[in-house]
């Protein structure tokens, strides 16, 4: 949740309005499709969040060389924007950061998140950050303690408000 709490307000201070929202925020069951896609009580909280948004940063903590089933959870409920105008996340970019304990894990993460956003019809940002060794990333007051990340994300942050800046849905 750090990393998210620092990406918004690097995103606040290039002037981008921010929405920070959790999976644990969400609390979704599983994904099941041939409930959710007819009833969206339960998830319109989700929808309401995620129909505005011109870009989003997905942040996935890393297991086993993938993203977590919960975060990947997430993504499965975007299924039920298959049929709407736009679909999916049609016109919307997508950062991405990945959290793990070592390096393959991340990498490989951040691939899967990027096959997952082109599935979704998203733009990927082309600049993702890589965050290995995730135990080693706080200080003891719970900040990051580590310039060469904290740089990454502001490019990322960067890039993003580029995107928002240039791209026109019309």
């Amino acid at each position: 949740e750090v990393v998210g709490d620092v990406v918004a307000g690097l995103l606040g201070d290039r002037g981008v309005a921010t929405h920070h929202v959790t999976v644990r925020d969400l609390d979704l069951p599983f994904f099941n499709p041939d409930i959710h896609r007819k009833d969206r009580t339960l998830i319109q909280p989700f929808l309401e969040i995620l129909r505005p948004a011109r870009a989003m940063v997905w942040i996935a903590p890393a297991y086993h060389r993938t993203m977590s089933g919960s975060f990947k959870n997430v993504l499965d409920f975007i299924e039920v924007l298959a049929n709407e105008d736009p679909p999916y996340l049609k016109g919307k970019a997508i950062g991405m950061i990945a959290v793990a304990g070592g390096l393959p894990a991340t990498m490989s993460t951040i691939t899967t998140m990027e096959f997952s956003a082109h599935a979704l019809r998203a733009y990927v940002i082309p600049y993702s950050v890589p965050i290995p060794f995730a135990g080693r990333l706080l200080d003891d007051s719970g900040r990051i303690d580590n310039a060469g990340i904290f740089d990454r994300l502001t490019v990322l942050c960067d890039e993003i408000a580029s995107f928002l800046r240039s791209y026109s849905p019309a």
